[in-house]
Protein backbone atom coordinates (compact mmCIF):
# COMPACT_ATOMS: atom_id res chain seq x y z
CA UNK A 1 0.00 0.00 0.00
CA UNK A 2 1.39 3.37 -1.01
CA UNK A 3 -0.02 6.40 0.81
CA UNK A 4 -0.41 9.59 -1.20
CA UNK A 5 -0.19 12.87 0.73
CA UNK A 6 -3.47 14.73 0.91
CA UNK A 7 -3.98 18.40 0.13
CA UNK A 8 -6.51 20.11 2.44
CA UNK A 9 -9.56 21.31 0.53
CA UNK A 10 -12.19 23.16 2.53
CA UNK A 11 -15.31 24.99 1.60
CA UNK A 12 -18.99 25.62 2.09
CA UNK A 13 -21.81 24.47 -0.18
CA UNK A 14 -24.53 27.08 -0.66
CA UNK A 15 -27.78 27.14 -2.57
CA UNK A 16 -28.56 29.77 -5.21
CA UNK A 17 -30.17 31.95 -2.50
CA UNK A 18 -26.96 31.92 -0.43
CA UNK A 19 -28.21 29.50 2.26
CA UNK A 20 -25.95 26.63 3.42
CA UNK A 21 -26.77 23.15 2.12
CA UNK A 22 -26.54 20.59 4.91
CA UNK A 23 -25.89 16.95 3.98
CA UNK A 24 -24.53 17.68 0.49
CA UNK A 25 -22.15 15.06 -0.85
CA UNK A 26 -18.78 16.38 -2.07
CA UNK A 27 -16.68 13.83 -3.92
CA UNK A 28 -13.68 13.57 -6.21
CA UNK A 29 -14.72 12.13 -9.57
CA UNK A 30 -11.40 12.22 -11.44
CA UNK A 31 -8.00 12.17 -9.84
CA UNK A 32 -8.89 10.47 -6.56
CA UNK A 33 -11.51 8.76 -4.44
CA UNK A 34 -12.06 11.12 -1.52
CA UNK A 35 -15.58 12.11 -0.45
CA UNK A 36 -17.39 13.73 2.45
CA UNK A 37 -20.75 15.17 3.52
CA UNK A 38 -21.34 18.80 4.52
CA UNK A 39 -22.22 19.68 8.10
CA UNK A 40 -25.22 21.71 9.29
CA UNK A 41 -23.60 24.93 8.03
CA UNK A 42 -22.78 23.47 4.60
CA UNK A 43 -19.06 23.21 5.43
CA UNK A 44 -16.80 20.42 4.25
CA UNK A 45 -13.17 19.42 4.75
CA UNK A 46 -11.53 16.97 2.39
CA UNK A 47 -7.99 15.70 1.82
CA UNK A 48 -7.39 15.40 -1.93
CA UNK A 49 -4.37 14.49 -4.05
CA UNK A 50 -2.23 17.41 -5.23
CA UNK A 51 -3.37 17.13 -8.82
CA UNK A 52 -5.99 18.30 -11.27
CA UNK A 53 -9.35 17.05 -10.05
CA UNK A 54 -12.98 16.98 -10.99
CA UNK A 55 -15.28 17.48 -8.01
CA UNK A 56 -18.96 16.61 -7.84
CA UNK A 57 -21.35 18.26 -5.39
CA UNK A 58 -24.86 16.89 -4.99
CA UNK A 59 -27.75 17.01 -2.55
CA UNK A 60 -31.36 15.85 -2.59
CA UNK A 61 -33.60 18.42 -4.22
CA UNK A 62 -30.76 20.16 -6.09
CA UNK A 63 -29.14 19.89 -9.52
CA UNK A 64 -25.77 18.15 -9.32
CA UNK A 65 -22.75 20.40 -9.87
CA UNK A 66 -19.44 19.19 -11.32
CA UNK A 67 -16.38 21.42 -11.63
CA UNK A 68 -12.64 21.23 -12.18
CA UNK A 69 -10.12 22.15 -9.51
CA UNK A 70 -6.33 22.34 -9.68
CA UNK A 71 -4.24 22.24 -6.53
CA UNK A 72 -0.97 24.05 -5.93
CA UNK A 73 1.13 22.13 -3.36
CA UNK A 74 3.15 25.29 -2.65
CA UNK A 75 0.21 27.06 -0.98
CA UNK A 76 -3.02 26.33 0.81
CA UNK A 77 -6.14 26.36 -1.33
CA UNK A 78 -8.67 29.11 -0.65
CA UNK A 79 -12.03 27.83 0.62
CA UNK A 80 -14.37 26.72 -2.14
CA UNK A 81 -17.99 27.84 -2.31
CA UNK A 82 -19.85 25.61 -4.76
CA UNK A 83 -23.44 26.71 -5.40
CA UNK A 84 -26.27 24.24 -5.96
CA UNK A 85 -29.44 25.21 -7.81
CA UNK A 86 -32.90 23.77 -7.49
CA UNK A 87 -34.19 22.09 -10.66
CA UNK A 88 -36.63 24.11 -12.77
CA UNK A 89 -40.30 23.37 -12.13
CA UNK A 90 -41.90 20.87 -14.48
CA UNK A 91 -43.91 22.31 -17.36
CA UNK A 92 -47.61 22.71 -16.73
CA UNK A 93 -49.65 19.67 -17.57
CA UNK A 94 -52.88 19.98 -19.47
CA UNK A 95 -55.46 17.29 -19.86
CA UNK A 96 -57.93 17.31 -22.73
CA UNK A 97 -61.13 15.46 -22.05
CA UNK A 98 -62.99 14.03 -25.04
CA UNK A 99 -66.19 15.78 -25.97
CA UNK A 100 -69.36 13.76 -25.31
Amino acid sequence: VQLVPGFPLRGRVLDDAGAPVSGARVSVRLGGRASTVTDGEGRFDLAVPMDDLELAVEADGYVRSVFAWSGDPAREAPPLAPVLSRPPPPPPCSVAWPSP
